[in-house]
């Protein structure tokens, strides 16, 4: 038998298959890079801001279209948490039995039957229906991904309409993540990452899955590959050149 998500005390409780719907915070936007100098009538003072309101907006971006289920959410339905009830307003909304749960091992002292998982204490499970749902109206596109950890097969699918209706817009099938053995050999011991990439707007995604024995991490909606997200250190360290030219240009503007 294998091993629920949950401990309901000293005894592990088995559980059965559902369903989870997740959606996007919306298209990335990306930086324009002028491919004409200045013109000279942009102060530089301007000039020099210019580098730094692109990280901010790359970083912002980036951190709006990631749900990790931590925060005041604890152990409860996350229902409307990602609508601005209790957490970030991303137009998110869950229905069905989706639940933040925590990891048992300290620090996080909940008590959900995992650990290894890829940030914080928090992951996201089902624990009863055929089905649970994560709805946007506003839509989400071009991919998805996310870590899982799952004791039985599962799938993913996104639709272009709201609930796991209209059209299939994308499909992926979730395997069993084997235990690969050391310290922990078991099956909610390691996360592993996968997404995909799709055409059109969609407003839903469906999980399919034994309830309780599947769970979700960093739902992230920029990229088919979990984590890329964050800008790399080659985007900061091209941040940091700009800024030295812009000085050093300064620096012989005041010598003339």
């Amino acid at each position: 038998m294998v091993d629920s998500l949950v401990r309901m005390g000293s005894l592990v409780e088995p559980m059965t298959f559902p369903i989870l719907i997740l959606q996007r915070a919306g298209p990335f936007t990306g930086i324009l890079i002028p491919r004409t100098p200045f013109p000279q009538r942009l102060s530089m003072k301007r000039a020099f801001l210019l580098p730094w309101v692109a990280l901010l907006a790359i970083s912002a971006s980036a951190e709006a279209q990631t749900l990790t289920f931590e925060g005041s959410i604890g152990e409860q339905p996350v229902a409307n948490y990602y609508g601005g009830s209790g957490g970030p307003d991303y137009g998110i909304q869950f229905f069905g039995s989706a639940q933040a749960l925590r990891s048992r091992h300290s620090p996080c002292n909940g008590s959900g039957n995992f650990q290894g998982q890829p940030s914080g204490c928090a992951v996201m499970y089902f624990d009863k229906g055929s089905s649970t749902g994560m709805n946007r109206s506003a839509g989400f596109v071009d991919s998805f991904s996310f870590f899982y950890a799952s004791a039985s097969v599962g799938s993913f699918k996104v639709y272009d309409g709201l609930d796991g209706t209209g059209t299939l817009l994308a499909a992926l099938d979730l395997p069993v993540t084997t235990p690969t053995g050391g310290p922990c050999p078991q099956y909610y011991c390691q996360y592993f990452k996968t997404g995909l990439t799709f055409s059109g707007i969609a407003q839903s995604a469906v999980f399919f899955g034994t309830p309780g024995l599947i769970s979700f991490d960093d739902v992230s909606f920029v990229s088919a590959v979990p984590g890329t997200a964050v800008p790399e250190p080659s985007t900061y360290l091209l941040m940091a050149s700009g800024l030295a030219g812009i000085g050093a240009i300064a620096r012989r503007r005041r010598r003339s």
